[in-house]
Formats: C-alpha cells, sequence, structure tokens
C-alpha cells in the first residue's frame, strides 16, 4: 500500500510550466492528483481558481509542478505515467504507475488543499484506489505492431485505448496511428502486410475504401458494405488461414488481409447501455451522413427492425447509394430522404462534422428545435461535447457521445487480433482518461 503524504501545503507561486523529474526519481513511485479543467466545482468557485488551487497543491514529495493547462498536462503526465481508476465525483482522476494500491487520506491534516476540499464536502476524506500493473516492457526486436489509419487521426484515442488493453493482456505488441491519404491506403494496408504487422483499424474516410483492397472479407463486413479492421492472416502447412497474432506463421508463409466490420455491432451495444434502451425495434431513427459509418449503422439498425430510417447528407447521389443499399438488402425496410415532419426516436451524426471547432453543424437547427427528437447520438468522442451534442442537449434531448462505441469497435478487433477476451476495465479506464482529462 503506498500512502500519499498528506502534509501537502498550498503554493504560493503558481507553477505555469514542469519542472523535470530528477534523475534519482523512478516515475513509476510517482502518484499525482491531478485536476480536470471542466468542471463544477461550487457556487463561490470557479473552474480556473479551482485548477490554480490544485496546481499549488503538487508539493516536491512529488517532484514536480503541474502546469495550469490540460493540454500541457496531458503532453506531460501521458509521457510517464498510465492514467488508472476514474474520474472521482466528475473532479478529478488518479494516475498512477505503481504496482500496488494508492490511498490519500486527509485524516488529522491542517489546512492543506487536500483536506480543505474534503472539508468543504468536494472530497471524501479517504480514497482507495488500485493501481494499474507495471507498464509495458520496452520496445525491442519481438515487438509486434496494429495501427490505424486515418484522415486526420490526430484526434484519435484508439493508440490509448489499445495499447491499454496490450498491456493487461501482457502482450509485447504496440497499437500506432497514421495519417493516410486516401490515395495511399491500398500501398499502405500492403505495406503493413509486409512488415508482418498483426492488424489494422480503418477510420474516415477509409472504411468503404478499403472493401476493394483487401483479399478477403467477412459476412457481416460484407453485409454492412465497410470495413474498419483487417486481420493479416497466414496460411499454415494445411491450408488453413489463421491470424498472425495467434501463432507464428512459417517463414514465406502467404499472407492475407481479411476485413471485418466491429462499427455495427458497437453501435447497437452503445445505444443499449448510453441510452439505457435495450431493444430499439419500432424506432424511428435520422441518420446523418452516408460514409462507411453511416452505412454500416443504416443496415445494422435495419436489421434491428426500426420503423422508419431517415437519411439525411449533403451529396445527394451518396445519399441515395445509401438507400438503394438499404432496400437491396432489406426490402421491406421504410427508408426516406430528408427530414421528417415529425419528431424521431434517434438522431443519429456519422458525419465527421464536429471535429474541429470551426465545422457548421451537421443537422438543421430549426427542425433540431421544432421537433425535439427524444434522443441524439453522435459518434464523435472528441470533443466530449460536440456543437451538436450541446445544442440537443439545449433543446431538451438526451444525448450520447461516440465513445461506448468506438470502446466495443476497439475491444471486439483485439479480440480478432489475439484470440483473446478483451480486457474492457483497463482499456475503458484508459479511454475515459485520454479524450476526458
Amino acid at each position: 500500500m503506498l500512502c500519499i503524504p498528506t502534509h501537502l501545503w498550498l503554493k504560493q507561486t503558481l507553477p505555469h510550466a514542469c519542472l523535470p523529474f530528477p534523475k534519482s526519481c523512478e516515475p513509476r513511485l510517482i502518484t499525482c492528483l491531478a485536476a480536470i479543467s471542466r468542471f463544477p466545482v461550487c457556487k463561490n468557485l470557479s473552474g480556473r481558481v479551482f485548477t490554480q488551487l490544485l496546481a499549488r497543491f503538487i508539493s516536491s514529495h512529488l517532484w514536480l509542478s503541474l502546469p495550469i493547462s490540460s493540454h500541457l498536462y496531458r503532453t506531460y503526465i501521458h509521457a510517464r505515467a498510465r492514467p488508472i481508476g476514474r474520474t472521482i465525483r466528475g473532479k478529478f482522476v488518479l494516475i498512477s504507475v505503481t504496482g500496488s494500491s494508492s490511498k490519500l487520506n486527509s485524516t488529522g491534516v491542517g489546512r492543506d488543499a487536500w483536506s480543505l476540499l474534503a472539508c468543504n464536502g468536494l472530497l471524501p476524506s479517504t480514497i482507495t484506489c488500485p493501481v494499474s500493473p507495471r507498464s509495458a516492457e520496452p520496445i525491442n526486436a519481438s515487438t509486434r505492431f496494429c495501427a490505424v489509419f486515418g484522415h486526420p487521426i490526430a484526434h484519435s484515442a484508439s493508440p490509448a485505448m489499445q495499447n491499454a488493453g496490450l498491456n493487461a493482456l501482457q502482450l509485447n505488441w504496440r497499437y500506432l496511428a497514421f495519417a493516410v491519404h486516401p490515395n495511399n491506403l491500398r500501398a499502405v494496408i500492403e505495406g503493413a502486410r509486409d512488415m508482418g504487422f498483426i492488424g489494422l483499424n480503418l477510420t474516415v474516410p477509409h472504411k468503404i475504401l478499403a472493401v476493394p483492397m483487401i483479399d478477403a472479407i467477412n459476412p457481416q463486413a460484407k453485409k454492412w458494405g465497410a470495413v474498419n479492421t483487417i486481420v493479416f492472416e497466414a496460411q499454415d502447412a494445411s491450408g488453413q488461414w489463421k491470424p498472425v497474432g495467434q501463432a507464428t506463421p512459417p517463414d514465406n508463409a502467404p499472407v492475407r488481409a481479411h476485413g471485418h466490420n466491429t462499427d455495427a455491432d458497437a453501435i447497437i451495444q452503445s445505444l443499449r447501455e448510453d441510452f439505457s434502451w435495450p431493444d430499439i425495434r419500432g424506432a424511428s431513427v435520422l441518420l446523418l451522413g452516408a460514409g462507411g459509418a453511416a452505412k454500416a449503422a443504416a443496415l445494422r439498425l435495419a436489421h434491428e427492425g426500426v420503423r422508419v430510417l431517415h437519411l439525411v447528407n449533403r451529396t445527394e447521389n451518396r445519399r441515395r447509394e445509401l438507400k438503394a443499399a438499404i432496400l437491396a438488402e432489406y426490402k421491406t425496410a421504410d427508408v426516406r430522404e430528408g427530414y421528417p415532419k415529425e419528431s424521431v426516436d434517434l438522431v443519429i451524426n456519422a458525419t465527421s462534422l464536429g471535429l474541429k471547432p470551426d465545422d457548421a453543424l451537421p443537422i438543421d437547427m430549426t427542425w433540431l428545435k421544432s421537433q425535439k427528437p427524444k434522443r441524439v447520438f453522435d459518434m464523435i468522442y472528441r470533443p466530449r461535447e460536440t456543437p451538436l451534442l450541446r445544442a440537443a442537449h439545449e433543446t431538451g434531448c438526451a444525448v450520447a457521445n461516440g465513445m461506448t462505441m468506438l470502446l466495443y469497435q476497439g475491444a471486439r478487433a483485439l479480440e480478432l487480433w489475439t484470440g483473446k477476451p478483451a480486457p474492457i476495465k483497463e482499456m475503458k479506464a484508459a479511454l475515459e482518461a485520454n479524450i476526458y482529462v
């Protein structure tokens, strides 16, 4: 049990930059309590003031200073420590790389920041949290790789989630992210295969583009018309194709790219969890977008038996192509183009609008305010609250972002590569810390 010193006095000088770790201090021995910049604290204390308070909270016992900027915090801390545990009452995240449990206790302490917060009812006096296991061994000549390809890709939280899963499974693998222009997609898929990658994830705008570029496609992915996961498989002596991550292939064995779609099931699981909605049969749905994610979602929703599906997309031809694809698979489905004249049970944003701060809203605000749909789901997970979700929340809709969908599609991809159950708990904790801290 590692106990954090409780006599952590408030500093008079607010640090604006991080101090380096001394060479004598192993990062694995450091545990710190960090502020989340966006949270309600109390009526008389603004978030900025509280962030400054916590910045001053860090003492020499922890051998570092914490900047105000949550971006700088992520850049500095996440390079040295794995986030674990979960948000404490929406205000803190416990960060640690130790191998035991960490205990924070303010009992009997004077005017330190921890007891100040506890005395004001913002935190309990004692918190005990499990600490993540020892971080993965350093990269070496035996390390194997997976990756996600997208354009853009800088927003992706998949590396944080998947590397946490790989570490929990104690695999000497790493998960990387690459910005890949659509014109180069075929070449980089072939290059990853030839370099011995375990597998790939594909995100915007590659999910439909990749279908003719792979060697084999899972029946479900073929049905959904999009690929977001590739498993590289080698042919063994008996002619069977097996994932290269589950067995060492013979030298010079043929290797193929086998495409799967883990998005379709993930979105249904996400809707059930995020909205406490166990059965979406008979629902009316407005779908924004007509790309790979939208196509998989539309076909999966039709498979679930939604009552009516309204399609909205900026490009008329792509909207019509999506409608035709749905009706080709589900001939009795009720698929309509454009905004309905009435409200719906669910709006899904499957476009990329919202990834950038200056993006236009993907929905007609007049329709949103007048019809007030029951639920609005945005596949985007960063930022946590997109302009669409903010507007929907203000209108009175139940809202959810794409984090749960990302979790389950990523977990299924990991299972396809490894043949092992995905460590959902560890992957979710890593996602929450990466996205929300």
